[in-house]
């Protein structure tokens, strides 16, 4: 689950949402790296971390012979669809606790409910200068990533953003964190 707030329609008005991750969407204008003068980000670094994923499942009791049978839970999520090609290997196997004790049916529904939780292997994080991109990026929303490579070039999901002001130098900067399910793009390109 999330949770986020933005600016409403109206002064004084804001939304609020309290709800799974939602990776829908139109993407924001591309962060591009390594593209000199179409360069409009300052920093951005990836990290991939195989070990985040699970491969959730949930043990189910066969009630004649009392037999523990492991079902593992496919992540499927119509808000959060893979945003890349070859996603990590699930590394580790956890057992939704519990779920024993259910009926097999709510014990499957119980286990897919938790595995719509995103488990990104990768991860970005980097600054930008918000003149030099044109707009505010936003949290919560998907982004495009060019210049990067083909392994981690693509969408990527926003996770944070953090807002640096400095009036002094009249400056706006943002750091941010991205993060996807795995390498090499889905889409064959990214708008500029």
């Amino acid at each position: 689950m999330s949770s986020t707030s933005s600016p409403g329609p109206a002064p004084g008005v804001n939304l609020a949402y309290f709800g799974p991750e939602i990776r829908i969407g139109v993407p924001q204008p591309a962060l591009n790296i390594n593209m000199d003068a179409a360069t409009n980000v300052e920093s951005l670094s990836f990290s991939l971390d195989g070990s985040t994923r699970e491969q959730l499942a949930v043990l189910i009791q066969e009630p004649f012979t009392k037999l523990n049978i492991p079902v593992p839970i496919p992540s499927l999520s119509p808000y959060a669809p893979p945003l890349a090609a070859k996603s990590a290997p699930a590394l580790h196997l956890k057992f939704l606790e519990g779920a024993a004790k259910l009926d097999p049916l709510k014990a499957m529904i119980q286990g897919i409910g938790k595995a719509t939780e995103a488990n990104d292997a990768i991860t970005a994080s980097g600054s930008l200068d918000v003149l030099r991109y044109g707009r505010v990026l936003g949290a919560r929303q998907l982004v495009g990533v060019r210049g990067s490579g083909p392994a981690y070039d693509g969408l990527y999901f926003v996770k944070s953003v953090t807002h640096n002001l400095n009036p002094r130098k009249r400056e706006y900067k943002q750091s941010f964190n991205l993060a996807r399910n795995g390498l090499i793009s889905l889409t064959p390109r990214v708008v500029p």
